[in-house]
């Protein structure tokens, strides 16, 4: 326990529960806050994991049980000294006795803040170091998280919000002067996928008629496979539909340039 909230080195939080630390004479005394903090010692540091703020106790206390389990060391006590040791048997520590009682030496007793400065920063800031978020979440952030914060109404627009949220202007639109089925047919490849279906297949190409919208799909293995598909597709629909296809239109992927050939000889 702690009677000093502005020695707590990390953070202190208002406590909000009912529990009360009870003294030697059986007085229940209010706790106001929890923190947490380090002891510096040389070279290693001891963490108190769990500080409790009592105003109106006077002299810092610290449970041992506490102490070595947050810590993994165990307290060795004598006559006129204490120390704390590692599980191996390395000492870390030498205490001294005080007025009959077991006191940290010189160098621990005070508890030097890590940080000397608090700086409210403005709600911009905060905006910036929130990966740009929008002002419900960056008002939720800070309020439930007690942040410190520089009130300002008028906020200024961030430039790079604004870009990242911005859309492009619409296509305009394109309506491709067809009337009958197969007369443009568009084509795309996907794959591969990261999951392999039962028949093996990694890819699927698919056929769009710009009339009737209708898709035909077919999985592949390999994309090398796009050439036999497209023939067995054309096959299927000029039968079906008595007509030729006129025009396909792709991204010019180097599974369709196989078949550039083919479209030129027979008038694709």
């Amino acid at each position: 326990m702690t009677n000093n909230f502005n020695n707590l080195n990390v953070r202190g939080e208002e406590y909000a529960g009912n529990d009360q630390i009870q003294v030697g004479d059986g007085t229940s005394l209010h706790i106001t806050h929890l923190g947490k903090a380090s002891l510096s010692a040389h070279s290693k540091s001891f963490i108190l994991d769990q500080i409790l703020v009592v105003s109106q106790i006077t002299k810092n206390l610290i449970s041992i049980k506490k102490f070595t389990e947050d810590n993994s060391i165990y307290f060795e006590f004598h006559a006129s000294c204490f120390l704390i040791k590692y599980y191996s048997g390395n000492t870390l520590h030498k205490g001294v006795v005080k007025d009959g009682l077991y006191c940290f030496s010189q160098p621990l007793q005070h508890l030097y803040p890590k940080a000397l400065v608090g700086v409210c920063v403005s709600v911009s800031d905060w905006h910036c170091r929130l990966g740009h978020a929008s002002c419900n979440t960056i008002n939720h952030v800070i309020r439930s998280n007690n942040l410190s914060f520089l009130s300002n109404k008028r906020h200024k627009i961030c430039p790079e919000r604004e870009m990242a949220k911005s859309h492009n202007l619409p296509f305009s639109a394109y309506v491709p002067y067809v009337t009958k089925p197969l007369e443009l047919i568009y084509s795309d490849v996907w794959g591969p996928s990261s999951v392999i279906s039962s028949y093996g297949s990694r890819y699927y190409i698919c056929f769009l008629d710009a009339v009737t919208k209708y898709i035909w799909l077919f999985p592949l293995k390999q994309k090398s496979n796009v050439e036999n598909i497209f023939l067995h597709f054309q096959t299927y629909v000029e039968r079906h539909f008595n007509t030729k296809i006129k025009v396909i239109q792709t991204d010019w992927g180097g599974e369709y340039r196989r078949l550039n050939t083919y479209f030129s000889k027979y008038g694709i």
